[in-house]
């Protein structure tokens, strides 16, 4: 155990990189919004719901077109199922929205699909729990997870639910280990659930990072890679990188940051700051390449800003310590350096055994899963890392 934590702590490190550029775009079509919600499907993202500058919640959604970067209008939820603080999550070339809190601050429990090639929306019933709003969501094979979120009767809860799309049923899932989640962010890595930062249930904000192992029904929390509490973190994962923008701090500031944690060795490393107001409840989606945020909130008004940071997936990596040259072939790890205290952990941090074989050579165990697992090794005085996938 004090080994792993070692480890955990020394890959938490904040470093530094440099160097993508914000640039503004067309403004959103809906007018000035917050704490609306988006999904991506294919060279599109969806965008929509929020409140808009008269403090009415919305129903609209748009399209924006990764290609050209312009919006235009799509078919609207039902107009008595406007809302803020929707979740949404793609499956299957098709959007899904969640929850959330309508025009009477009643919270919502209804699932909704869009299907583009009808520009339609089908309801898919209420979920057999309280009403929430805020949550937190992910994707993993057939199997959408509703995370935590605010209800009528907590600031915050700690359950979650999974929704099987096979099936069309909701099955309860192992609470998160915290004192609830509201507003903080959700993505997948990997197969991976990644859930961290938010509001409890006494509305502290949370610094924490938990990892979901779906197959095993397990959170873990990633204790060095807590950082600084914030609630309305603006999160999206490309390629590598759990990139965040902004978010509220402690002494309630908004907060202009972007950074992103790197998910090949669980570093954080900082990115050029949003060069504009600051601004929290925005919608947030990403391409191959680029962030995106649009609409939002600042301490004074209501935006329509649309706003993209260039090339984020195009960094150069920055990690802390050096990296191994490695690779696993037939069940054997072989080390292509002079190292010493090999170790090989997976995705959630926890330690694989390895057999030593001889000088840098090292036996798997057998039926070792499939995935993404993480090499350390003092090189050079350095604790060094290497990812490795097996197949």
């Amino acid at each position: 155990m004090m080994r792993l934590l070692l480890l955990m702590f020394t890959l938490g490190t904040f470093s530094t990189g440099y160097s993508q550029n914000w640039n503004e775009l067309a403004n959103y079509s809906g007018g000035p919004m917050d704490d609306g919600c988006s999904f991506t499907i294919d060279n599109i993202a969806y965008c929509g719901s929020g409140r808009d500058s008269l403090f009415n919640v919305s129903a609209d959604f748009y399209a924006f077109n990764f290609a050209t970067e312009q919006w235009s209008e799509i078919g609207a939820l039902p107009f008595s199922m406007r809302r803020q603080y929707a979740t949404a999550d793609t499956y299957n070339s098709e959007g899904y929205v969640f929850g959330g809190i309508n025009q009477e601050g009643e919270y919502l429990k209804d699932l909704w699909r869009y299907t583009p090639a009808g520009n339609t929306w089908d309801y898919l019933g209420q979920a057999p729990f309280e009403g929430r709003a805020g949550m937190q969501s992910f994707v993993i094979e057939d199997t959408l997870y509703i995370v935590g979120g605010r209800t009528a009767t907590s600031d915050a809860v700690n359950d979650v639910w999974a929704y099987d799309f096979t099936t069309s049923t909701w099955t309860a899932k192992n609470d998160m280990p915290n004192d609830g989640i509201w507003r903080g962010f959700g993505a997948v890595y990997n197969g991976t659930g990644i859930v961290g930062l938010g509001s409890d249930s006494t509305f502290t904000k949370r610094g924490e990072v938990f990892f979901y192992d779906a197959s095993q029904d397990s959170w873990t929390e990633m204790v060095a890679l807590e950082t600084e509490p914030m609630s309305y973190p603006a999160a999206s994962v490309i390629n590598d990188r759990l990139l965040i923008y902004g978010g509220i701090d402690t002494l309630d500031v908004i907060r202009n940051d972007f950074r992103y944690l790197d998910l090949t060795n669980l570093a954080w490393n900082s990115l050029n700051s949003f060069p504009d107001v600051a601004r929290r409840g925005v919608m947030t989606f990403s391409s191959s390449s680029d962030f995106y945020i649009s609409t939002g909130l600042t301490t004074t008004e209501r935006l329509d800003e649309t706003w993209v940071a260039r090339d984020v997936a195009n960094l150069e990596e920055v990690i802390a310590g050096v990296k191994l040259n490695v690779r696993v072939e037939n069940g054997v790890l072989y080390l292509f350096d002079d190292v010493s205290d090999c170790y090989l952990y997976n995705s959630l941090g926890a330690e694989v055994p390895l057999i030593p074989m001889s000088a840098g050579v090292y036996q798997l165990p057998a039926g070792l899963p499939a995935g993404i697992y993480f090499c350390q090794a003092m090189k050079n005085g350095q604790l060094s890392s290497g990812k490795i996938h097996i197949q």
